[in-house]
C-alpha cells in the first residue's frame, strides 16, 4: 500500500502512498462520520487566510520548503535515505 508513517490514535492511521500522496486509514468509523470529519478538513483549509502581501509563488516555495524540511526529519529519524531527482 505505501510507507507506514504513524498511527495517530486509535481511530487512524497515515500511509504515504508515493510522492507527496497520503492515505489516512480510519479504524471503527462509519462512512458518515468519515465524510464529517473530511468536510469539515476541507472547510478549515479552504478558510485559511494568507496574506495577500505575499505573492502566491512566494507562499508556494515557503510551503515547499517547509514540506521538503519536515519530509528530511522524516527521514532522519526512521534512518531512512531521502529520494533525490
Amino acid at each position: 500500500m505505501g510507507e507506514y508513517i504513524k498511527v495517530m490514535s486509535n481511530s487512524f492511521s497515515i500511509y504515504c502512498t508515493g510522492g507527496d500522496e497520503f492515505a489516512i486509514i480510519y479504524f471503527n468509523k462509519s462512512l458518515e462520520t468519515v465524510k464529517r470529519e473530511t468536510a469539515l478538513a476541507l472547510k478549515e483549509c479552504a478558510e485559511l487566510h494568507l496574506d495577500d502581501s505575499i505573492p502566491v509563488g512566494a507562499t508556494i516555495h515557503r510551503a515547499d520548503i517547509s514540506m521538503y524540511s519536515q519530509k528530511e526529519k522524516f527521514y532522519k529519524e526512521k534512518g531512512l535515505e531521502t529520494r533525490k531527482g
